[in-house]
């Protein structure tokens, strides 16, 4: 994968070039807890006490090269942009900062918000504000999106928030971080709707992904061109840290390394635990797991990539490259995308053999797209013959965005 060249990032330190950005966390937060509460009850908490607190966790940080954090709070997880302000006053790392809602339970939004007719493109407005003009009245502005489904699904309200994501990314290139639950399948659900919607699929990270050992999941959720967050390294209630060693050095067996990126989603300060402040470590993956994964055979350097390089790239919305490549330099984009209609599909599968990275025969012998459906240049005539020679129909291409039928409707993709 070639660097992503001199697209600027927002930061708390003021637009930078992406390769300036060094060694760098995808999903670490300085704090997080209940907006209310500190709002109505503000001598509860010592904002000088958490800012010396926390840059001494961020300075252990530091020492192992870490010069740039993506911070993804948002709202209703207490976003406060002039605390990661003060926090990089305190130790000169730089912060990159979301925009979005976390939803209330993974489920609603506020009934101030939920009663606006097309409250969507309401909340795009608002996300477009943080990404262009600044946060919370000051000069930082956002430079990803944030939104989040779990074990709830994609609830009404959430599916409004993550087309509210979405349609501020396509206003604005902005990139965005999706909060998933694999174990609900949640990813899949959430990819298909920014299909859907017309984002490219290499402006998206599956927050959450490591939290699953199912391989099959997690490969289905790389069909369709997105990267992955495995993200939550010392979290053993979502998922055991045996587990998550094999399954990383699993999906890099398979060559999935240059899509994804290693974190802790650490919360220093979290207001609702018991014995506040409580420092949850951001130094886990360089003191624990990558020194096993190293031992275990894992390549140092493809390591490295998954706390540089690839959240450099995701910021930037370079595509990531396919399993078990590296993307060469002046890799081509997709010249067309291909759609397929499985209600008409026969199963001849004369797609299948001509184009066989862009159509498989699924269990039901119908048709379906690999992934995004992206059709690169090398590949333009002979999914062209596919389509001219398909009996029924059933797929095309064309030279939109990503054609993966919408959530809900048989169709495309996994």
């Amino acid at each position: 994968m070639t660097e992503a060249g001199s697209k600027m990032i927002e930061t708390t330190a003021g637009r930078v070039p992406v390769e300036s950005l060094g060694k760098t966390l995808s999903h670490e937060h300085l704090r997080a807890g209940n907006e209310g509460i500190r709002r109505q009850w503000p001598h509860l908490f010592d904002f000088d006490e958490e800012v010396a607190m926390i840059a001494a966790e961020v300075r252990s940080a530091q020492a192992h090269g870490v010069e740039t954090v993506c911070d993804p709070s948002c709202m209703d997880l207490d976003r406060d942009v002039r605390f990661n302000i003060a926090v990089a006053a305190a130790t000169g790392m730089r912060f990159v900062m979301a925009t979005g809602i976390y939803g209330q339970a993974y489920e609603t939004v506020p009934p101030v918000l939920a009663r606006r007719p097309n409250w969507e493109d309401y909340l795009a407005e608002l996300f477009v504000h943080d990404l262009q003009v600044g946060i919370q009245e000051t000069s930082v502005k956002a430079a990803f999106l944030k939104c989040a489904a779990d074990k709830p699904g994609l609830t009404p309200h959430m599916e409004k928030v993550h087309r509210a994501a979405a349609r501020a990314s396509l206003a604005t290139g902005a990139p965005i971080m999706a909060h998933s639950d694999p174990n609900s399948g949640t990813g899949i659900e959430q990819m298909r709707l920014f299909l859907e919607e017309g984002v490219a699929p290499e402006l998206v990270v599956i927050a959450h992904t490591g939290d699953t050992d199912d391989l099959d999941y997690i490969e289905r959720l790389l069909d369709l061109g997105c990267y992955i967050g495995l993200d939550r390294y010392g979290s053993d209630r979502f998922l055991p840290l045996e587990r998550r060693h094999v399954t990383t050095l699993a999906l890099l067996e398979r060559g999935h390394g240059p899509r994804m990126m290693l974190g802790q989603d650490a919360v220093i300060s979290l207001d609702i635990r018991h014995d506040p402040p409580f420092a949850a470590h951001i130094t886990q993956i360089f003191e624990v797991a990558i020194p096993e994964l190293v031992r275990r055979g894992a390549d140092p350097d493809m390591l490295d990539r998954m706390v540089g390089a690839n959240v450099r790239s995701w910021l930037a919305g370079e595509a990531p490259a396919p399993a078990g490549e590296e993307a060469p330099a002046g890799e081509e984009a997709p010249v067309a995308f291909v759609k397929a209609d499985r209600s008409l599909c026969i199963g001849s599968g004369q797609c299948s053999a001509l184009a066989p990275r862009q159509f498989r025969l699924g269990p039901d012998d119908r048709v379906e797209v690999i992934g995004a459906g992206a059709v690169p240049p090398a590949d333009a005539d002979v999914v062209a013959d596919a389509v001219q020679l398909c009996p029924v129909e059933a797929i095309s291409m064309d030279s939109g965005r990503p054609g993966q039928a919408p959530t809900g409707k048989e169709g495309g993709g996994v």
